[in-house]
């Protein structure tokens, strides 16, 4: 081979690099102006995404499902831990509100049954035949 195979190479090659660079401008100077080309390269882009989301859609999945096993099971291991105190919650939560509504029940049945009205503007208890309240001074 000697001298004169080295020389073919060396001369391919001069012909070879320039292309090369030459396609590089190319393509980066259409990339930056054509819109028609950079919308076919955008497109291709798109199908690979597309294609790669499609593929790892039954990855995501099971990711997905693990998730949502390890966050049940953790949350009845806690409901299961705390049953007792989360009864005692319930039971006060009952016992307040139904003191509660017994209160309002006990003083709806005490303004029915008392001569007393409520001024229209302050909401104080008054007498039944005042025009005026004695709180606000207000006509009723």
């Amino acid at each position: 081979m000697g001298f004169n195979g080295f020389n073919i190479i060396f001369e391919s090659l001069f012909f070879i690099v320039p292309i090369i660079v030459i396609l590089v401008f190319v393509f980066t100077f259409l990339s930056i102006l054509s819109p028609r080309f950079r919308a076919k390269f955008m497109s291709k882009q798109i199908k690979a995404t597309k294609y790669m989301v499609e593929e790892s859609r039954e990855d995501l999945t099971d990711i997905a499902s693990t998730s949502g096993k390890i966050m049940v099971d953790s949350a009845e291991r806690v409901i299961g831990q705390n049953k007792s105190a989360l009864k005692n919650m319930a039971q006060d939560s009952a016992d307040i509100t139904s003191g509660a509504i017994e209160q309002t029940m006990r003083a709806v049945k005490r303004g029915l049954s008392e001569e007393s009205i409520y001024c229209k503007h302050c909401g104080q208890a008054i007498d039944g035949n005042s025009v005026y309240c004695k709180y606000c001074g207000r006509k009723q």
